[in-house]
Parts: C-alpha cells; sequence; structure tokens
C-alpha cells in the first residue's frame, strides 16, 4: 500500500525510513499509525509528492489537512496534507467490443482538482466485455470520485463506480518462487538433490 502526501522537509523524510509514522485528529486522537518502508518524490502538476510505501497499518488514514507525524531519528516534524486518490473501482456493466491494453482515464467532476488518474483494460471476455481494470496511476488530490473514460477504438456500454481515499492499493507479486509450483528449491535425500516439483 502506498500514501501520497504532500512534500515540504526536504530530506528529512528519507530519514524517516524505517521509522513508524501516525496521524492524529485535532484532538489528539491516534486515527492511523504505519511503517515507513520507503519513499519516493516527485512533481505531479502544482502538487510537490511524497509516495510513501507502508508496511503494518492500522486505522485508517483520512485525507486532507489532518497530516501525518513523522520522526527521522532526531526530530519530530509535521507533513501537512495527505492527498486522496483513486483507491478502487468496480465495474457494474462490462460493456461489450473493448480490447486488452484499451486506455483508462479517470476524470475529474467539474471544478475538482484531481488529476492524472490512469489505468488499462487488464481482463476482457470473449465478446469483449471488461472484467478487470488495472490502475496505472492513482493521480491526486481527487475531492470527488471521478468519472471513468475508456479510450477504445470499438468499445462500447462501460460503466462504473471509482472510490476516492488515502490508499493506493498495488496489485501482489511474487518477489521470488519460494511457495509455487516451479520453485527452484530442491531437498537434500543422503547424497543426491531431487527436485522438489
Amino acid at each position: 500500500n502506498y500514501l501520497r502526501i504532500s512534500y515540504s522537509f526536504g530530506d528529512s523524510i528519507y530519514l524517516s525510513a524505517g521509522n513508524n509514522f501516525v496521524q492524529r485528529d485535532a484532538a489528539g486522537i491516534i486515527l492511523a499509525t504505519a511503517r515507513l518502508v520507503e519513499v519516493n518524490v516527485y512533481q505531479i502538476g502544482s502538487f510537490p509528492v511524497a509516495e510513501l510505501l507502508i508496511s503494518g497499518r492500522n486505522g485508517t488514514f483520512r485525507t486532507g489537512d489532518t497530516g501525518i507525524d513523522f520522526n527521522d531519528g532526531e526530530r519530530d516534524y509535521h507533513e501537512v496534507t495527505v492527498y486522496s486518490v483513486v483507491s478502487s473501482l468496480s465495474i457494474t456493466n462490462g460493456g461489450s467490443d473493448y480490447e486488452l491494453g484499451d486506455r483508462v482515464s479517470f476524470i475529474a467532476a467539474a471544478g475538482d482538482p484531481g488529476q492524472q488518474g490512469s489505468g488499462t483494460v487488464a481482463e476482457v471476455d470473449g465478446s469483449g466485455s471488461i472484467r478487470k481494470i488495472n490502475i496505472d496511476d492513482f493521480g491526486i488530490n481527487y475531492k470527488v470520485a471521478p468519472t471513468i473514460s475508456i479510450n477504445s477504438a470499438r468499445g462500447t456500454g462501460f460503466a462504473g463506480n471509482v472510490t476516492v481515499g488515502s490508499l493506493c492499493q498495488s496489485a501482489g507479486y511474487y518477489a521470488n518462487n519460494d511457495g509455487r509450483l516451479s520453485t527452484n528449491k530442491v531437498l537434500q535425500d543422503n547424497h543426491y538433490y531431487q527436485n522438489w516439483s
């Protein structure tokens, strides 16, 4: 899981990697905590962004100006904004005649500052009805749910809903062959090694 937050304290945020951080409400009550694993910093339009890879999340991070409290090993500091992103989507009508790789855009409502969310059609059935969309870029600063637009040569009829939240939830993946049928692990049997699978 990732969070996208404002970025105003320079390299201190890199020094916070490996430490826990916390979000509190105005009364000081803890809303959520997590461990900061990795930080990437970049610019999206006019927004300076720190993207945080997190683990061990407890609670729900709020979007907006509640902010997050960090410690870089020497001092505490407060980053102001947790950006809202395209957190998930659901398909209500897959339509027909779509193709794998058709590009998906998340279009902000009129007056909404949200931008840059995008995805790709990842799975269709025999009639071209969309079964799965991968979110490639979760975008930033959507205040209300955007609409889904699909750039397709022939596809029509798609409908779906977007959920806006704080977490960018990327698909899982295997880091190595552990636990897979095609693993390269072997068992020792006396003086010989035999393939496990």
